[in-house]
């Protein structure tokens, strides 16, 4: 069933998407342009199979975002998206269980989830002032 998925995913970007025989078990990663991703999940939901999003991961990366976005559907495959700046396309709209997981994203690291239907707190207290807690900080001498 995997091959199905990746074949749905080389129709929206087919350099990103290697020979299946160049994929040695366990998890596939594909290296996924942000402004593809919309259309990427577009083409997962089109496939007509119940592909599974287990979890995105956000981390702060020197120039940016970098968003992992975990499915499974008899084995693993992760997106990776590599966002400049803190922002990111929302895939809710295509797939509304990616809510909670962009919502804890934006709480936990402040990544704007363009698109969102509802980006409220979902980890902090709707009255937290501070930064985001796992943000990184800029350094400043005292």
């Amino acid at each position: 069933m995997i091959d199905t998925l990746l074949t749905a995913l080389a129709v929206v970007l087919p350099e990103a998407v290697p020979d299946r025989e160049s994929i040695a078990g366990g998890e596939t990663v594909l290296d996924w342009p942000p402004e593809c991703l919309l259309a990427a999940f577009g083409a997962l939901a089109d496939s007509g199979l119940p592909v599974h999003l287990s979890a995105i991961t956000a981390l702060p990366a020197d120039s940016g975002t970098l968003l992992l976005y975990h499915l499974w559907l008899d084995a693993g495959l992760t997106l990776r998206v590599h966002c400049p700046g803190n922002e990111a396309p929302s895939i809710t709209p295509i797939l509304p269980a990616a809510s909670w997981y962009e919502r804890e994203a934006h709480d936990m690291l402040g990544i704007r989830f363009v698109g969102h239907p509802g980006l409220k707190p979902l980890l902090l207290a709707a009255e937290w002032t501070g930064p985001p807690p796992l943000a990184r900080q800029e350094k400043t001498d005292a």
